[in-house]
């Protein structure tokens, strides 16, 4: 038994095993994948996402409060990326490995040759996710 339990981006929260584990007034406290992280780069990648997730704040609580926990604090936060160069997006794409399931670089080569750089008025580039495909590219040709 614990007094805490923590976990970070966990791909499943196995509440009933928490509230096992946890004294009581044990706590809980965990940073999860939100709903929709990066979803603009996922559908430039993989094309459009089913609608809803099982990320959203309301069904954590929902199982967490059903598993017999009392959830005293819940936030949802949006934090903004930038990657400034496409060997950074490379990076993140082969670490974060749920923006884009089975990500390599020969799959997605021909997206690649579309993100758009833009300059902050600065000379340094930045990559954004707000990109258009290639001619000749498409959303079936790049997976």
């Amino acid at each position: 038994m614990f007094e805490l339990v923590t976990s970070r981006h966990p791909v499943d929260t196995w509440w009933d095993e928490i509230a096992r584990v946890l004294l009581p007034g044990g706590s809980y406290l965990s940073q999860q994948v939100g709903p929709g992280s990066l979803a603009d780069l996922s559908e430039f990648l993989m094309g459009p996402l089913p609608a809803g997730s099982k990320r959203e704040p309301d069904l954590a609580r929902g199982a967490a409060e059903q598993a017999g926990l009392v959830v005293t604090d819940l936030r949802c936060e949006r934090p903004r990326t930038a990657f400034f160069d496409i060997g950074a997006v490379v990076f993140f794409l082969r670490l974060v490995v749920w923006i884009v399931p089975g990500f390599t670089v020969d799959r997605y080569r021909c997206a690649y040759t579309v993100s758009t750089l833009t300059s902050t008025g600065s000379s340094r580039p930045r990559t954004v996710t707000r990109s258009r495909r290639a001619p000749g590219c498409s959303a079936s040709t790049s997976r």
